[in-house]
């Protein structure tokens, strides 16, 4: 009776067991699936510059808030902090990463060149004259920026490449710098440093508030042209 009880025992360990490796499967796959097609809506969205005017903002604010939605839905994203870290630590993180990624845009403005990736048209978002509209683009626009790229290049990746942590740095900032392919080479490079560092604040902090404000403040800093006594700003 002993050797049956034990037997049903292990037979049940066995069976949770091979439970939880298929639950672990599942989500490794449906990571794979939700991270693939939010790179690929990004990726697709630089037909965007093919339009004209402020229908550019538009589409782009369309995509990014479809690739949000996805992930909150899909990749099991819950947006909670993280109270087991030293916050004293994660905010000494966090301005360090922030200073780096404005010191690598700041050499990238100085050493820039327009270099088309291999031959094809530099692209650019059209300037807002209204100003209004500039400040919607500033506030809430940017924040959906961070965002959806924070979800997609660091949360994403994370949760597909858990295991391997130089293919998920290469992978991830590989990803993030071939995102800014329409703006040129250098930025190319510069968005690859800058993707790299964003996931090591991701990894330090664990917390993805970490870099989404790093990635909040950095694009306002450069896109509202406060940066620009410094040279970090689009002036």
């Amino acid at each position: 009776a002993w050797h049956l009880a034990s037997l049903g025992i292990s037979c049940l360990s066995d069976s949770s067991s091979q439970a939880s490796q298929h639950r672990m499967l599942s989500v490794f796959a449906r990571s794979w699936v939700v991270l693939i097609i939010c790179v690929t809506v990004f990726y697709a969205g630089w037909a965007k510059f093919a339009l004209s005017g402020y229908s550019i903002y538009l589409v782009d604010y369309g995509l990014r808030l479809a690739i949000c939605v996805l992930t909150i839905y899909f990749g099991g994203l819950t947006l909670r902090p993280n109270l087991e870290r030293n916050p004293a630590k994660m905010i000494g993180a966090t301005i360090g990463i922030l200073a780096l990624i404005l010191l690598t845009y700041w050499v990238y403005r100085f050493f820039y060149v327009p270099i088309p990736l291999l031959g094809l048209s530099l692209a650019s978002f059209p300037n807002i004259e209204n100003d209004w509209l500039r400040w919607l683009d500033l506030g809430p626009g940017i924040v959906l920026v961070a965002l959806s790229e924070e979800f997609s290049f660091r949360y994403l990746f994370a949760r597909a490449i858990p295991n391997s942590p130089a293919l998920l740095y290469f992978a991830s900032s590989i990803a993030f710098g071939i995102l800014h392919a329409p703006q040129g080479l250098l930025l190319i490079v510069e968005a690859t440093v800058s993707g790299f560092l964003l996931m090591l604040l991701y990894r330090k902090t664990g917390t993805l508030l970490a870099p989404v404000v790093v990635h909040f403040v950095t694009d306002v800093i450069i896109f509202s042209g406060v940066g620009c006594p410094y040279g970090m700003g689009d002036c």
